[in-house]
This record gives C-alpha cells, sequence and structure tokens, in this order.
C-alpha cells in the first residue's frame, strides 16, 4: 500500500521510527538542531547525512544532534552531495521531501510517500548501506561542531513584493449574518500584509474584483468599507452555505482575481487542510487564513 503524506509528515516518521525494533536505515541530507527528537532510532540504526563543512556553516546540519543520536547505538555517517530523504523501518518506509529539522516539522509544505512493500523496505535499506561509507566519531563530531553555525531562518511577514507573488486563502465564516454573507471581513493582518491597507487610514480604496467562477468572467468594483474598526468588502459568490474558502490572487494594482471553494470542488479538501496545517505567524485568533 501507498499513502502520500502532505503537507505535515512527521508525526508518522517520527511515530514509526518510535516503534521500530530492528535497526532502521535512514538517509536524510540535513539533520537539525532537534532532529534525534524527530528520529529516535533503535539501537544498531545507520543514518547518513550530509555533513560536509558548507552544510554545517549554513546551520542546515547540527553535529551536537548527530553525537547525541550516536550516543544511542545509531551508527551516524557523512555522505557529500546528498540530497535524499528516505526512511526504512520494521515494516514501512517512507521516501519523499523531508529533512529532519524544525523547518521541516512546523513549517514547509512536504509530501512523502509512506510504502509497505517489503521490496520498497529493502531496497531503501540497501542503497543506505551503500552510502554508509564515512562513519563519523565522536572526534569528528567534536571537530565538526567548531564548524557549525545556528540558521538564522526566522518565521516573518512576508514582504510588500511579495504580496504580487502570494496567493490568499481564507476561511469564509458569517460575521456579519446570515442575510449579509457576502460582506466579508477580513483580520486586520490580512488587510495590511496582503492587501496592504493600512487599518486607521482616512482614505480607503476602490478594488477591482474578477470573480473566476462565473462565465464569462465578471469584474466589479468595490469599495473597502469600514465596519466596527475593520474594513468590509463585498463579494458576490461569498453567499451561504458554509463552509466555504476564499483563494484571492493580486494581479495589478488594487486588482484581485478570487475563487470561492466549496465542499463541491475537487480542491476543496486539499485547499482545506492547506488551510488548516501551514503555520501562519501573522494569524492571531479566529478565523483561518494563510498566504501560500
Amino acid at each position: 500500500m501507498i499513502t502520500l503524506l502532505t503537507p505535515r509528515v512527521w508525526a508518522e516518521i517520527s511515530s514509526a521510527a518510535a516503534e521500530c525494533k530492528k535497526p532502521a536505515h535512514v538517509a536524510v541530507a540535513y539533520f537539525g538542531a532537534g532532529g534525534d527528537k524527530l528520529l529516535p532510532l533503535p539501537k544498531g540504526s545507520s543514518l547518513v547525512v550530509d555533513a560536509t563543512i558548507h552544510t554545517l556553516a549554513a546551520g542546515a546540519t547540527c553535529p551536537l544532534a548527530l553525537e547525541r543520536i550516536r550516543k544511542t547505538g545509531t551508527d551516524v555517517y557523512s555522505a557529500q552531495h546528498l540530497h535524499a530523504k528516505v526512511f526504512a523501518f520494521d515494516n514501512v518506509a517512507f521516501i519523499g521531501s523531508a529533512n529532519a529539522s524544525g523547518r521541516s516539522q512546523i513549517t514547509l509544505l512536504e509530501a512523502v510517500l509512506q510504502v509497505d512493500s517489503e521490496g520498497v523496505i529493502a531496497s531503501v535499506r540497501a542503497f543506505v548501506e551503500s552510502i554508509s561509507v564515512t562513519k563519523l566519531s565522536a572526534v569528528d563530531l567534536a571537530e565538526l561542531a567548531t564548524y557549525y553555525r545556528p540558521p538564522k531562518v526566522k518565521p516573518s511577514a512576508p514582504s510588500p513584493q511579495q504580496r504580487k507573488y502570494s496567493t490568499l486563502l481564507m476561511a469564509l465564516t458569517q460575521e456579519q449574518g446570515g442575510s449579509r454573507a457576502t460582506q466579508v471581513q477580513p483580520p486586520k493582518a490580512v488587510w495590511e500584509h496582503y492587501f496592504g491597507i493600512k487599518v486607521g487610514r482616512e482614505k480607503l480604496p476602490t478594488l477591482s474584483l474578477i470573480n473566476e467562477a462565473t462565465v464569462p468572467v465578471v469584474e466589479t468594483r468595490r469599495q473597502v468599507v469600514e465596519h466596527h474598526h475593520n474594513y468590509t468588502i463585498e463579494l458576490a459568490g461569498a453567499e451561504l452555505p458554509r463552509p466555504a474558502i476564499l483563494q484571492v490572487r493580486r494581479i495589478g494594482h488594487n486588482t484581485y482575481s478570487y475563487y470561492v471553494l466549496r465542499p463541491g470542488d475537487a480542491r476543496f479538501s486539499t485547499t482545506k487542510e492547506l488551510l488548516e496545517r501551514i503555520p501562519n505567524p501573522l494569524r492571531q485568533s479566529g478565523r483561518l487564513w494563510v498566504l501560500v
């Protein structure tokens, strides 16, 4: 059986590692500061990573985490140019995009195949064994630790330039009541960080809105309106019922195309999962929204 895991994958990988009774075989390019917690490997396992000096200097692989997992009985190897992310446990293998890092666990959009085929599991083990050449000792890891620099990547608000190349996904609610469901009131952070409209300014713009669901496509102009210390915009197609998800893309100055996704749409369930599972450092509470 083959199962696609996305966008969050580490609950399944970590669980399989913890339940593993026989030695595991893992090749994962980057092993972050918490990699040993993500991969609680049994004694006798083989772990191959990219522990080259330039990778350590960039903070992608952490020698201290490798030393901790080595002390539990895992043999640690380094392979130059490694980019694979494969994991073979007792009865399951994982093959995909996920590095053993905090960013992979909580921030990045990952896709991993979970496979229970004995042949695939054996192939993963054979691949890992084939590149298990440069074994790292405690002395090696202590020396490599002098080259390590913690990564500088931190969650932050998107730059104004990035708004042009991002899509807003936002759950539609009934904050205005059922009879006024088309009067959508995004959170202040959405107005400021996506639409570029600072809440509290005196003059509010008129937006050109293109509803992609209409045939032919119709463009309307709607004034942004102040309502209870926040702003509201009228969106045709945002009527009841709920649940519904609004997808918005900026295509020009104060011009946006949008589409309202509903449970009958083929993309609704996967979009809903993205909305629920992608972390959003700008969201404080209430309505779900994210920029992708």
